[in-house]
């Protein structure tokens, strides 16, 4: 498989054979558990013992020798808090740290025209100037 030029090899199977993942995004997925386990600074045992499950199902995952199941996705994300989203490479937040009153803005946003949308974007351009100040300083 190749993504924007760029093959995505897994490890290399039993068979000696560098594994293909199916996707791109089934190539960050397999990266995030890693990841986060690693930014966690957690061994792989460290990580079967909260799954529990085997090491060796743990470093299959990583390698994406194995599909994580759904219970064991909800299982990370819990561990992590992170989103599944994020988890299989569909969010670059991990978190989805948004009200109900903010969701309900962005839908609304998303249901403008153009013209409309460029008015809200106009009224919030201050604020969001002051954001991107106060988070760099």
């Amino acid at each position: 498989m190749v993504y924007n030029n760029f093959p995505c090899f897994g490890e290399i199977a039993e068979s000696g054979s560098p594994k293909l993942y199916n996707s791109y995004k089934e190539l960050v997925a397999v990266n995030r558990i890693r990841e986060l386990r690693l930014s966690r600074e957690m061994k792989q045992s460290d990580l079967a013992l909260l799954l529990k499950c085997a090491s060796t199902a743990v470093s299959k995952y990583e390698l994406g020798q194995l599909d994580v199941g759904s219970a064991t996705i909800c299982k990370l994300c819990e561990i992590f808090g992170c989103t599944a989203d994020y988890l299989l490479g569909r969010s670059v937040l991990p978190t989805s740290e948004i009200s109900e009153e903010e969701a309900r803005l962005l839908q609304a946003y998303r249901r403008c025209d153009d013209r409309a949308r460029d008015m809200v974007r106009l009224a919030l351009a201050p604020f969001a100037q002051d954001a991107t100040s106060s988070e760099t300083a």
